[in-house]
């Protein structure tokens, strides 16, 4: 468990004294904030659609949920190399769950990766798409023309980098077939960055092979009426927990994950998430 926002010695202290820690952040939090607990969650009912395969190979599900970046906060829960998103759903008091970017082969999450302004993982430069949100608006860059620092300084509140960019200003981004099929998962961006739609498709039957390729996703959410995309982990990896008014939903992934996606509901002021419980703003 890391955290972020104050040294050692500091936090040490703060704990010795019993006071409330005001502006810690989490950056990867197990349990839910106390604060969390009390707002409403957002309910999420996805639109859902089946899609037919092209060449008449297999079919897959759509999984498309609609999030008003200016209503909820996105941060990260550490899953520890596990598929349970449906459990940081509810220890995480969360709307949604989702699996984030890519991790490597020592299991480290991998790309820029930013919550609450503090960085989780460092950039990387292969990594061609990086999505940040500041003040309730979503931009995806064009990773590849970054270095770390400027990429660092775009990313002041939350970040996610990862690979490909599927669509970019409306057009699509991928120009070739790989025909390999998966299960993916994605964030695309519209009315101006004010609104961000997850993606997750899922094979029927649950299985990885029936999922689109990247070039078809990339023409979908085109089609759809994404003006950016960016592709994030799939296969094995993909995988959604959500809440709507009918309660809680998980499709599962197939394998573990390193980090996870999590929406909740935004505090209503700033203030009020910092008289939040200590125990709720630290990692333990």
């Amino acid at each position: 468990m890391r955290i972020a926002g104050q040294n050692v010695q500091g936090l040490a202290l703060a704990l010795a004294l019993g006071s409330v820690l005001c502006g810690l952040s989490v950056a990867l939090a197990q349990d839910a904030p106390h604060h969390a607990r009390h707002q409403p969650v957002v309910p999420f009912a996805p639109t859902i659609q089946r899609v037919r395969a092209t060449r008449g190979v297999g079919a897959y599900k759509i999984y498309r949920f609609r999030v008003p970046l200016a209503q909820v906060q996105l941060g990260y829960v550490d899953l520890g190399m596990t598929p349970r998103l449906d459990t940081a759903l509810e220890h995480e008091h969360a709307a949604l769950v989702v699996n984030a970017g890519f991790f490597g082969t020592g299991n480290e999450a991998q790309g820029l990766t930013v919550a609450d302004g503090q960085t989780l993982a460092p950039f990387v430069r292969s990594f061609s798409g990086l999505l940040t949100v500041t003040g309730g608006r979503g931009v995806l860059h064009d990773a590849e023309a970054l270095d770390a620092r400027r990429a660092g300084r775009l990313a002041t509140e939350f970040a996610i980098q990862a690979k490909p960019r599927l669509v970019v200003a409306r057009r699509v981004n991928i120009h070739s077939e790989t025909h390999q099929r998966a299960n993916r998962t994605a964030l695309c961006l519209r009315s101006r960055g004010r609104l961000l739609e997850i993606i997750v498709t899922q094979g029927e039957a649950n299985t990885t092979s029936d999922g689109p390729t990247l070039l078809e996703l990339a023409r979908r959410l085109a089609q759809l009426g994404c003006v950016d995309a960016l592709n994030l982990d799939g296969g094995p990896s993909s995988g959604v927990a959500w809440r709507d008014r009918g309660g809680a939903h998980f499709v599962r992934p197939r394998g573990p994950l390193r980090l996870g996606l999590v929406v909740r509901p935004a505090a209503p002021h700033r203030s009020d998430a910092r008289r939040a419980p200590a125990a709720a703003r630290r990692g333990r």
